[in-house]
């Protein structure tokens, strides 16, 4: 049995192997995001749609964890174990301001679990077009989760 951080930290590790991935900024969609997109419901054939929960429902698969199946960030608040405090590679969901829809959340994994001037660093999928790292106001975290 592996431990809760062993967890996070694979799926940190395989999120790391997809680093540079980007949309193509064209008509014509990446391969790779499309391929993400598989791994929801969805089944989105655009990287013009939101991905960022395709891309963690595609790393959760890659390390056997099941996923929520689900393109709306938002349902990773019920997914896996809830925990205090971010620790490195598990999910961060964030809330998004969009006065159209109240539930408008991003999902990412933790890329590292110290908190400076109240920001976050994350490594995730459409972050600015892409699998890259950001940083994000921690007063937008609306929960952290394990896989187990």
């Amino acid at each position: 049995m592996i431990t809760t951080e062993q967890a996070c930290a694979k799926m940190h590790d395989a999120a790391i192997k997809e680093l540079g991935i980007h949309e193509s900024g064209t008509a014509t969609s990446t391969a790779r995001i499309i391929e993400y997109d598989q791994h929801t419901a969805l089944k989105a054939t655009s990287d013009h749609v939101a991905w960022c929960s395709s891309f963690i429902n595609f790393i959760s698969d890659e390390c056997s964890f099941p996923g929520t199946n689900s393109a709306a960030a938002i349902n990773w608040l019920t997914w896996g174990k809830k925990l205090k405090e971010p620790i490195l590679g598990c999910i961060v969901v964030l809330k998004r301001d969009d006065s159209q829809n109240p539930n408008a959340a991003h999902v990412t994994l933790c890329d590292h679990p110290n908190i400076a001037n109240g920001m976050i660093r994350c490594l995730g999928g459409n972050q600015s077009g892409g699998v890259k790292v950001s940083r994000y106001p921690t007063k937008n975290v609306l929960g952290y989760r394990s896989p187990i």
